[in-house]
């Protein structure tokens, strides 16, 4: 199960000037959101490519994904679980993701076990884009006009970083999260961090594609400290998911299809 944890959210070149003006941070974060929360249940399949910083052999991992929207709410946020494809030796494994927690389950074992988000940094890329709202569940602030340079990138970027930090007494584990948009509001960047401001996880958002009725990123390039990733999210669809499917007592042995299927 190693690999699997540690397998499992660069198209922009030259300088494109961006005003030193204060960002609306209630439009920031609502066009975020629009982004990162689709207004509909969906299913998708979830790919990894993961290579140590120092090198060596590449690990890809492939999962069956499913979020259930939580409620017909605007902004509303999901409950996601994936069903491991590869490698063969994980195969029906699952993993899922709510506010209250992260679950893990063998096709082997009993019941799930209950493990730290930060476990799981890769799946998390995808857990950390649709368990939370930026609006309700984060405080922005304007961090101000910065640059930027992508991997792969012919030059710095200048842009606009703004910071979420989760509101006090928040009932689900977050971490403060930093963006940095483009002069049309869009991310380029998006770094997780931990106690004293220290980064854990980057996120380079690199090739936006129009689903489920909007352009959203669909190829992240994630960065830690050890590992560097790529996640591509592909046959994405409008998807109805049952409740059970995403409840931490019967989504261990809820009716899924077949890995592939």
């Amino acid at each position: 199960m190693g690999v699997w944890i540690r397998c499992v959210c660069l198209l922009f070149a030259g300088m494109v000037p961006v005003p030193a003006r204060a960002v609306d941070l209630t439009e920031a974060a609502a066009k975020l959101d629009a982004l990162r929360l689709p207004d509909r249940s969906f299913a998708a399949r979830f790919e990894t490519s993961a290579q140590a910083r120092t090198g060596g052999k590449q690990v890809v991992t492939s999962f069956d994904l499913y979020a259930r929207r939580t409620s017909q709410a605007a902004g509303a946020t999901f409950e996601v679980v994936l069903q491991a494809r590869l490698p063969a030796a994980d195969t029906g494994k699952r993993v899922l993701f709510t506010r209250e927690g992260c679950w893990m389950q063998d096709p082997k074992a009993k019941r799930p076990v209950k493990v730290p988000a930060q476990q799981l940094w890769s799946q998390g890329s995808v857990s950390d884009s649709l368990t939370w709202s930026l609006s309700r569940d984060f405080v922005a602030a304007d961090g101000g006009p910065d640059t930027l340079e992508l991997e792969g990138g012919a030059g710095r970027i200048a842009c606009q970083r703004v910071d979420f930090t989760p509101r006090p007494g928040a009932a689900f584990a977050a971490s403060p999260v930093s963006y940095w948009l483009d002069s049309g509001g869009n991310p380029l960047q998006a770094v997780h961090t931990i106690a004293a401001g220290r980064p854990w996880r980057t996120v380079q958002f690199t090739v936006f594609q129009n689903m489920l009725g909007a352009r959203r990123p669909v190829t992240m390039r994630s960065f830690s400290r050890n590992e560097r990733l790529v996640v591509h999210l592909d046959d994405c669809r409008p998807f109805e998911v049952p409740v059970a499917w995403t409840s931490p007592d019967s989504f261990g042995s809820a009716a899924l299809p077949q890995p592939g299927a």
